[in-house]
């Protein structure tokens, strides 16, 4: 359904736009965090190599 916004009131405007305005942050924070998750991930496993890399080279913290 298409609202024709020069029908409204400007009561009626006045709703739509913090709707919409509403809308814009939501998407935005919703993308921020799928930035956010895919950051997250990349961290985790740059952290799991690193103790991967660790554990080889410290024999696993055992004595030889």
């Amino acid at each position: 359904m298409e609202i024709e916004f020069d029908k409204l009131t400007d009561e009626q405007k006045k709703c739509v736009l913090r709707y919409t305005k509403v809308h814009k942050k939501l998407t935005n924070l919703q993308s921020e965090m799928e930035d956010i998750q895919t950051r997250i991930k990349e961290t985790i496993e740059e952290l799991e190599l690193i103790r991967k890399q660790e554990h080889k080279i410290f024999n696993n913290g055992k004595k030889e």
